[in-house]
């Protein structure tokens, strides 16, 4: 799955923000995320200038030689994807306000692989994220964009548009 471009906000996002906006977002970001932000580290690194010292800790356990151990990849991809979903919701929950509303715009949706849509579509309709807007382009009449009609009828049946 891939988070470049929510990667390449947050680095922009922090080189912009003033210190009493960057001191609400790392509050926010800390409580929404908290401890599973390692779980993100992996697609997006930038998080880790939003986080507390003790969230940003490697998960490796620094074991070497014939010692067994799980790199935090491992476990990253061990991880559910639901939860993966469910950690960036929650950091985009934490990023949004009224002040600073969170807008995407997605070009060429129909490239887009299986799980970047079920990620497309869990953001769009995330009920907790009030301060977002998803502008999503794609063509109609490229091979992959069956899947996105669908998606996309799925979203409007449950309210949103």
């Amino acid at each position: 799955m891939g988070l470049d471009a929510l990667n390449t906000f947050l680095g922009t996002l922090a080189r912009g923000a003033d210190v009493h906006t960057m001191g609400y977002l790392k509050r926010s970001t800390n409580e929404s995320v908290g401890p599973s932000a390692s779980i993100l580290r992996q697609s997006i690194p930038h998080l880790g200038i939003f986080m507390k010292e003790s969230a940003v800790v490697s998960d490796e356990s620094g074991s070497s030689g014939d010692e067994e151990s799980v790199s935090s990849v491992d476990k990253t991809q061990a991880c559910s994807k639901r939860s993966k979903f469910a950690l960036t919701c929650n950091l985009i929950r934490a990023l949004s306000s009224q002040k600073n509303p969170v807008v995407f715009f997605i070009d060429d949706l129909q490239w887009a692989d299986p799980a970047s849509l079920e990620l497309v579509q869990q953001i769009a309709e995330d009920r907790d994220i009030h301060y977002r807007l998803c502008d999503i382009c794609y063509r109609d009449d490229e091979a992959l964009a069956s899947q996105v009609p669908n998606m996309l009828k799925v979203v409007e049946g449950r309210g949103f548009s």
